[in-house]
């Protein structure tokens, strides 16, 4: 989130999920994003794809999700999602 922030995309986004491993708090390098409009998300994808992620050091591999449309259906995916129950 404060990535998002940074690049001034702090009200251009709905919601977010990042992968975490319970035991030890670190991010498992993926993370999903529901930008408010689509040309946020391909600017979004255009000025981070490929680019050097600070944590991991790897390029960045950003893309488009098929699974879901919009906010509502990312809470009911992730909310629903065994990771959310344990």
């Amino acid at each position: 989130v404060q990535m998002l922030n940074t690049q001034g995309l702090d009200s251009l986004y709905d919601f977010v999920y990042v992968s975490v491993d319970f035991a030890s708090g670190q991010c498992l390098g993926a993370a999903v994003i529901n930008f408010v409009a689509r040309h946020i998300a391909e600017e979004f994808i255009a000025a981070n794809e490929g680019s050097l992620d600070p944590i991991y050091e790897k390029p960045c591999d950003v893309k488009w999700s098929d699974k879901c449309r919009d906010r509502r259906e990312l809470v009911e995916r992730y909310r629903s999602h065994p990771v959310m129950h344990p």
